[in-house]
């Protein structure tokens, strides 16, 4: 997956960033390995920073398949997850979506193989977020 970054601008705001990341040690905790991202763009804005606090461990239990993952299997799979353990609909999940039949069956089966998702004939499930994904912590201005 690629991210892409705004230009590094030169001025008080990155001078607040670099200090802030220069003392950035009082927030880890232990067992937990940590990636910055400096002013990356999302879908709601760049924030200034982005944390992201990880468990090295959890790679062990991490399908192969994951790797096969694209943008949108990842915004549909966070889709299906905000429903929790009750799960949803598979033809409400393609009226909400809107993506064309074909690919979503597509994103559903590259997300079940990657073991990320529970599907039946008509409902789909997250599996436990915990196991699957080794976010402990994230933190973002």
């Amino acid at each position: 997956m690629h991210i892409k970054f705004r230009k590094k601008i030169k001025g008080p705001e990155a001078k607040l960033i670099e200090d802030f990341l220069q003392n950035i040690e009082i927030f880890y905790q232990d067992g937990l390995e940590y990636d910055f991202f400096i002013e990356p763009y999302a879908e709601i804005g760049i924030p200034d920073i982005v944390i992201i606090g990880w468990d090295k461990k959890m790679l062990t239990k991490w399908s192969p398949k994951r790797t096969d993952l694209g943008i949108k299997d990842i915004k549909i799979m966070h889709h299906i997850s905000s429903f929790k353990k009750r799960g949803v609909a598979i033809i409400k999940l393609k009226e909400q979506l809107g993506y064309p039949e074909l690919e979503m069956e597509k994103s559903l089966s590259l997300l079940s193989e990657a073991n990320l998702i529970n599907k039946t004939e008509r409902r789909v499930f997250a599996k436990d977020l915990d196991r699957n994904f080794f976010i402990r912590h994230n933190y973002y201005n």
